[in-house]
């Protein structure tokens, strides 16, 4: 799982991911709009301090560390909801003729997706 932030060579570390069997998440711009997906839609392209900052602003993150407690609780129940937004954005995307993995979009969803179906597989 990466951010793209200004990623001269995202391309090229995709395909080296993939052509090494790695699976990959990307966010664009960053993590934080993951996050943000739990509580809010975002379809705007922004700059990676936006998004951070609103991150901060809607108490999910404080600097570089998700907040304890109440943010995580929520986060936790809104994992769903971050994925359809997620999915939406890639959606978006693919219709408006935009490249995979354009700001704003977030591949977390295939992580969280596949961790899910392992805890239930497993339980």
């Amino acid at each position: 799982m990466f951010d793209t932030d200004e990623h001269p060579n995202l391309e090229q570390a995709v395909q080296e991911a993939r052509d090494s069997g790695i699976n990959i998440a990307v966010s664009n711009l960053c993590f934080e709009l993951w996050l943000i997906l739990h509580q809010e839609q975002w379809t705007a392209p922004m700059h990676r301090y936006e998004i951070q900052r609103r991150s901060r602003q809607i108490g999910l993150t404080d600097g570089k560390s998700i907040c304890g407690g109440k943010a995580e609780d929520q986060l936790m129940a809104a994992i769903p909801t971050a994925i359809k937004r997620a999915q939406d954005l890639d959606a978006r995307h693919e219709t408006n003729g935009s490249p995979p993995r354009s700001n704003p979009s977030s591949g977390v969803w295939r992580l969280a997706t596949s961790f899910g179906e392992r805890l239930i597989s497993a339980g």
